[in-house]
């Protein structure tokens, strides 16, 4: 069965991006984006820097665990933050498999795509502030964050189903979708028929807060083969 996989969706080619840059969501460091949006900009303009980043990415012996690392740039004022909190990795989720690509869907919600099932993954903020409450001058950052997996999108049927069985090859996510804050995250996810080999179906997932729904395109009668989706 591992052969079975690795022939279908493993290798190189089943590759995608497995890093997730994302800043800080904590009060302290929403006031300093607004005041430094640009990543390449780090200062606020009093010299002092109060934006944290984090980045997520694969770990472990067969890469089959997420995990959230802080992110230290060479411009980064180190009084902004409390180092002995983002010192290295801050939480970690084993998934169970080896992470081929991880997409954000929204600020704290990502997916991770294994060559059998993709994860919905959450960001959970948990913050100590310290200093003067009433005022953002001399606070730290002193956030980090919880990995939960919310729900697994597997879309193989049991083996003596007549069903259809998909594996995903890849997961498009555009987190700016999110206009309104009553509006659900989605993504869609490129499947592969276990039976005809074709990599013509595409699921659309709406990630509500207990179940996904998910909904199924099928493009066989117009397209031979897709490659590849973006989410506009």
């Amino acid at each position: 069965e591992k052969v079975e996989v690795r022939n279908s969706v493993g290798g190189p080619p089943a590759y995608g991006n497995c890093l997730v840059l994302f800043p800080c969501t904590c009060v302290e460091c929403s006031i300093g984006h607004q005041r430094c949006p640009s990543i390449s900009d780090k200062n606020n303009g009093n010299g002092k820097e109060t934006c944290s980043w984090f980045i997520l990415h694969p770990s472990g012996e067969i890469l089959s665990c997420v995990t959230i690392s802080s992110v230290r740039l060479p411009r980064d004022n180190l009084e902004s933050t409390n180092s002995s909190v983002h010192e290295g990795k801050l939480s970690e989720l084993d998934i169970g498999e080896r992470i081929l690509q991880l997409s954000q869907c929204d600020d704290l919600c990502m997916v991770s795509r294994t060559p059998q099932f993709c994860s919905v993954i959450r960001a959970k903020l948990n913050i100590q502030a310290e200093g003067n409450p009433t005022s953002t001058d001399g606070r730290k950052c002193h956030a980090t964050y919880d990995l939960q997996q919310q729900y697994r999108i597997d879309l193989r049927s049991p083996a003596m189903s007549t069903q259809p069985s998909y594996l995903p090859i890849y997961v498009a996510c555009n987190p700016t979708n999110i206009a309104a804050s009553f509006s659900f995250a989605t993504c869609t996810i490129l499947n592969r028929d276990l039976l005809s080999g074709e990599n013509t179906v595409m699921h659309r997932v709406t990630l509500v807060r207990d179940e996904p729904i998910v909904k199924k395109h099928d493009f066989s009668s117009w397209l031979a083969d897709i490659s590849l989706v973006e989410q506009d």
